[in-house]
């Protein structure tokens, strides 16, 4: 269930950035002549160079009685072949040239509503201005937008809009200059190198130092869910087995002994060790195969509702969805494997059972003093104590199985309630001890 999930997001990412040409290594600065983009490309291993003005802004919206913020991003010439390219949703590509128009992004766009020909007002350079949303579009530099220096997503206080380059270099007296570069890797090249290429040209013009696709913030989250899921995928099936493995032999042990005159009967007509150890082992694997099918089964539906899940939070244009049929066979037998050991001891004293002593009663165990009458403490305990202290001595195997599945099974309650209480603890620590400020002012340069 996870496990597919999460290699339907991987799938469906890895489609994402290759269709719109998500860029290897990135890089911000103060501000830079357009020539240094010629030296960028210049260097050994780099594919594309693509420059942009990336400025951030205030918004006034009506319905807000704070302000928000946004990230205006340059839109080039040429946006059907531009890196970190636009999945335009709704609406079209603004125009250059009249009045300034822009592409809001899905995430923003849906927490307002904002449909192509809603207009917004906000603060550039000083200056208020009017922003006319022609078009509502997705990249994947933004599968997961955060507003900088906060934990989570906040889709009404924080936005990205695209806006023509040239519109947005005349707002910030940007012309001949940028502050922000996306580059593309040729194959096998080194990252490592091409960012100390990279900080050595841009050191001068505020470079704030590059860095590539596993450190940007999108993917990095992104990325940083799918291997927390895979890893969740592989600890909560361990303790479910541990608990049916102590099941399984808890269970199977009390039918060999209640059906020990059975088991003796068919043994004196002639029945071999190896034929009454088979019936139940296909008793077990009848029910390990079940409980795949059932599982299995049930892994669609729920796999699907996890995905729809993520998608919610990371925004694809096309979700792929795959479900991990090798995963599943491997699960199964992983499954059929720990039924096995946990039926072992008991399929194995079902074929060692001979007729004579399996038609018999069985024999009482042997009683004996317990450690806590060893050392007088007997007499502060109630007989009825005493008798449940020597009965769990003298069955020390059934009462470690008991005492191992006992703390499986809470170890599976614990699990349920780990992450609201991790959640709990993030919260507080994130707004009680370390933001304890109530506002936040940000100035722009």
């Amino acid at each position: 269930m996870s496990i597919s999930s999460t290699h339907s997001l991987d799938k469906s990412m890895a489609k994402y950035y290759t269709d719109y040409r998500f860029g290897d290594v990135f890089v911000s600065l103060t501000r830079a002549p357009n020539y240094l983009a010629d030296r960028i490309r210049e260097l050994p291993g780099v594919a594309r160079v693509e420059t942009r003005v990336v400025r951030s802004v205030i918004l006034d919206i009506p319905q807000m009685a704070e302000p928000a913020s946004c990230r205006l991003v340059s839109l080039s010439d040429h946006p059907d072949t531009m890196l970190n390219g636009l999945a335009l949703l709704r609406g079209r590509v603004p125009n250059s040239t009249g009045r300034v128009e822009v592409i809001a992004s899905e995430q923003f766009a849906d927490a307002h509503g904002f449909q192509p020909g809603d207009q917004l007002d906000v603060i550039m350079a000083g200056r208020r201005e009017q922003l006319h949303i022609v078009g509502v579009a997705m990249s994947p530099e933004f599968v997961y937008v955060t507003q900088p220096g906060l934990l989570l997503t906040d889709n009404r206080r924080y936005g990205i809009m695209w806006m023509p380059r040239r519109q947005l270099e005349a707002a910030f007296n940007m012309e001949g200059a940028f502050n922000d570069v996306v580059i593309t890797l040729r194959p096998n090249a080194s990252s490592k190198d091409i960012m100390f290429h990279v900080d050595r040209l841009t050191a001068s013009f505020g470079g704030t130092g590059a860095y590539d696709r596993s450190e940007q913030p999108s993917h990095h989250r992104v990325a940083d869910e799918m291997q927390q899921a895979g890893s969740m995928a592989f600890v909560t099936p361990t303790m479910f087995l541990a608990v049916a493995t102590f099941l399984f032999n808890l269970v199977l042990s009390r039918i060999v002994r209640q059906q020990q005159e059975q088991i003796a009967t068919l043994r004196a007509f002639g029945f071999r060790p190896g034929e009454i150890g088979a019936y139940y082992l296909k008793l077990v694997i009848i029910l390990v195969a079940g409980g795949s099918l059932l599982g299995c089964a049930a892994a669609l539906p729920l796999s699907w509702w996890i995905t729809g899940r993520y998608v919610r939070f990371f925004r694809f244009p096309i979700v792929i969805y795959e479900f991990a049929s090798k995963e599943a066979v491997f699960a199964s037998l992983i499954a059929l494997l720990a039924a096995l050991g946990g039926s072992f001891s008991a399929i194995r004293r079902a074929q060692r059972l001979p007729p004579a002593v399996a038609m018999r009663p069985a024999a009482p165990l042997a009683d004996r003093s317990s450690i806590v009458e060893c050392l007088g403490l007997s007499s502060f305990l109630s007989p009825m104590t005493s008798m449940i202290v020597r009965r769990l001595e003298t069955n020390k195997r059934v009462t470690a199985f008991s005492v191992l599945g006992m703390a499986m099974g809470l170890s599976v309650l614990v699990l349920g309630y780990f992450f609201q209480d991790t959640i709990d603890y993030v919260t507080e620590v994130q707004f009680e001890r370390t933001q304890r400020h109530d506002v936040m002012l940000t100035f722009y340069e």
